[in-house]
Parts: C-alpha cells; structure tokens; sequence
C-alpha cells in the first residue's frame, strides 16, 4: 500500500515539473495558438463549406423542376400542362361514366328501390361495364401523363402465376357468380334457404364475388359466390303458392269432425288460401297424451308468411267458440295414503 502511494505522489510531482518548465518556456502558448487554428480551418471553414454544398444542392434541384415542370430542354409540352390536361380528363371522364351508367340502369329499367325480374343478371352488366370503363379512364389518365406500360406490362406478365395462386378464392367467387347467372337457380328478390335453415333470406344482390341476403328482421348477410354454389338451395319463390303445415295437439276425447270441420272453416274464411288445391286436416301422430292434427293448405307466396302467423289466433280464437279443450301437461296427484287422485288434465 505505501509503496502504491509512493509510485502516485512521484507520477504528480513529475508533471507538474513538466507544466512548470513549458509554461516558462513558452511551448503552453503555442500548443493553445496550434489548436485555436486547427480548430478554425478544420471546423469553421468544414462548417461553411458544407451549407454552401447544401444551397447548390437546393438551387440546382429547384432548376431541375423547373426544367421538368415548365421548361423542358427538348423543348416539348411542359409536364404541368400535361398534367393538369390529364386531370381534367379523368375529372370529367369519371362523370361521363357516372352519367352512362345512370341512363344504362334506366335502360334496363333497374329500380333502386323495387325488385324486378332478371334484375341479377342487369346489376351484373352494370356493375361490370362500371369496373371496366372505370378501369379504361384510369389507364387512360396514366397515359397521358407519360407511364411507359411497357415496364408494367413485364412485372404483371412474370408476377401472373404468383397473382393467380394468391387469387384463387376471388377467382372461384367470380367463376360461381357467372354460373349463378346462367343457371338462375334464384334471382333479386327471391326468398332463398341455404343449407336446410343455416342461412336464409331476400336476395338483394348478386355481385362479382358475392351474393347479398336480406333477413325478415333487417340483417344483411353477405356469402361468397362459391358458399352459394356448393350449398344446398331451397329456393321459396319460385312457385306462385306454397303450402302452409300447421300442427296441432289435441286430447283424445276431441271431437274429430268438430276439430276438422274447425280447421277447415278457417280456411273457407280466409279469402287468400286457394281453393284449389283444397284444405285438408289429417290426424298425423298418436301420442301418449295427444292427437295431432295437422293442417294443410296453399296460399300465395308473397303472403305466406303473415297468413302463418295470423293462423294461430284464428285457431284459438275458434277453438274458444267451439269450446275444443286444449291439451296441457299432465298431471299426477297423490293423497295422504299414497293413492293417486283423479284431477282433470285438460283447460276449460
């Protein structure tokens, strides 16, 4: 330990013999005057030059685009006329196909709002020509303005293959959509069920990839093209009538004529159920407490879901006139000695 604090003490009086001997000499001030110069020629005049680099840098840029955008040194037509030109063609091109597309609806006679026939197939064209022509303005607009499609054309001719297998899905959905439109198995405005009950609705549209359904509840449900292929189709609108099955339990001491002759007078009050083909009630099922009837009868398709639900109410309400007891569940009771005791199992 003394001989560490030794070592230092004769290392500190050493330099300050050495400070002391270049300060009386002289050398101190001459190292300072040697770096304030270094200091000045290699910072100062560094520091100058590198923001005259940079205005030369700014000054030949601006005449660069002044020679692109105004003066061209060949002497042909400024790229800002050229550009502006350009905009005002895709400008009013992009109303011109605003306003054909407007009078093509109107030739097909599609309504926004009313759904008509073959109304698939015309929303088709028109969002088809839509896209195509929308397509042309834009290559168009970059030819004016000078693209070299050249170029354009080999990236997507040696990227096809590779576009192709990452588009495959959209290219299916496109496939299924044309063959939807050919095979028509439904159309805008049909009521459709897919896959027994998993999705089902109004057709609002049918487009490129995808076919749009609309639920009685308001809900949009939208469903690939090739979901809508590979299912099973039910489609409710086709035919002009349908048939409406309602079942009903009834106890076994029912009056069968009484329960039918009911029914069917449902049916012969109703001016919307067809008369041909007549109503029917069959006896369907024997159950363990019950006897189902079930009833039968055409109505018009567009009115089939209202005469469903207003059915129930007419049954009760003529079940109450005739007095047909409705079924309830049975019910067992037992007295004090464990014997059962007959109660009525049946609403009066």
């Amino acid at each position: 330990m003394l001989n560490k604090i030794y070592f230092l003490n004769k290392c500190y009086n050493y330099f300050v013999t050495v400070y002391k001997k270049l300060q009386t000499r002289g050398y101190l001030e001459k190292a300072i005057r040697i770096s304030i110069i270094f200091i000045y020629e290699y910072l100062v005049i560094k520091v100058e030059n590198f923001w005259e680099s940079i205005g030369n840098f700014f000054k030949e840029f601006g005449y660069s685009l002044y020679l692109f955008w105004i003066k061209p040194a060949d002497g042909s037509t400024p790229y800002i006329l050229k550009l502006f030109f350009s905009l005002i063609f895709l400008v009013l091109g992009y109303f011109l196909i605003k306003l054909f597309i407007n009078l093509l609806r109107k030739a097909l006679k599609i309504s926004k709002k009313k759904f008509a026939n073959e109304k698939t197939i015309k929303n088709f064209i028109v969002s088809f020509c839509n896209i195509t022509l929308n397509l042309l303005l834009v290559l168009t607009f970059l030819g004016f303005l000078g693209v070299n499609f050249n170029g354009l054309a080999q990236i997507f001719s040696s990227a096809i293959l590779a576009i192709g297998l990452s588009l495959q899905d959209l290219i299916s959905n496109f496939a299924s959509g044309l063959i939807i439109l050919s095979n028509k198995p439904f159309i805008v405005g049909d009521y459709i069920d897919l896959d027994n009950g998993s999705c089902e609705g109004t057709v609002i549209d049918v487009k490129f990839l995808n076919t749009v359904l609309q639920t009685f509840d308001g809900q949009v449900i939208v469903i690939q093209n090739k979901a809508v292929i590979s299912s099973v189709i039910k489609n409710y609108s086709t035919n002009p009538i349908r048939r409406i099955n309602i079942t009903i339990a009834l106890p076994y001491d029912t009056d069968i004529d009484l329960a039918k002759e009911s029914l069917l007078s449902i049916c012969d009050s109703e001016p919307s159920i067809q008369k041909d083909p007549k109503p029917v009630v069959y006896i369907t099922d024997l159950n363990e407490y019950t006897v189902n009837f079930s009833l039968r009868c055409y109505v018009p398709t567009s009115l089939y879901r209202d005469i469903l639900f207003n059915f129930n109410e007419l049954i009760l309400r003529k079940f109450k006139e005739e007095k047909i007891q409705l079924p309830r569940r049975p019910i067992q009771v037992f007295d004090e000695n464990n014997k059962q005791v007959e109660v009525n199992n049946y609403v009066e």
